[in-house]
């Protein structure tokens, strides 16, 4: 083999190696990306069990018609879904109910779920536990603090 036919095959490897690598790195990425996708899945499926397991609670106080004077529910998921499915279970029972659910929204969601909001009820008090001023409107002003997660708590009163 000569030095020039050495030379032009050195010249085809190089891209080509370096195209290889392209497409190596690239097979990684969407290895990690598969994993974060099915890592959120399950999370998704966890959430989803939680809710069923206090949607199913929730039903089973209502069938037995006992009249809870007070309940709390703990919805950590960044929409007010949830916090309407559970009111909307309530709402039509025969079975008259106080509900407090404490659900934590991010911050800046707090305008989309005053939206979510007013599509059902206009009968909601906010209250900020910590707050100077315990009882505010869902309106995006005066906004607490996040709190050492990034999230904001905050307690609705369906009445």
């Amino acid at each position: 083999m000569s030095v020039n036919e050495l030379k032009r095959m050195l010249s085809i490897c190089g891209p080509l190696y370096k195209l290889l690598k392209e497409v190596n790195d690239a097979q990684e990425d969407m290895k990690r990306s598969c994993a974060d996708l099915s890592e959120y899945r399950q999370h998704e499926d966890e959430n989803m069990e939680v809710l069923s397991s206090a949607h199913a609670e929730l039903e089973s106080l209502l069938n037995q018609n006992l009249h809870p004077s007070s309940m709390e529910l703990w919805v950590a998921r960044e929409s007010v879904n949830n916090a309407l499915l559970i009111y909307n279970i309530l709402k039509d029972s025969p079975v008259k109910v106080d509900l407090e659910k404490k659900v934590i929204f991010h911050k800046k969601e707090l305008a989309s779920v005053r939206e979510e909001i007013e599509k059902h009820t206009q009968k909601v008090r906010v209250i900020f536990p910590s707050c100077e001023k315990p009882e505010l409107l869902l309106d995006g002003s005066d906004l607490l603090p996040l709190d050492e997660s990034g999230l904001l708590p905050v307690l609705l009163k369906f009445l």
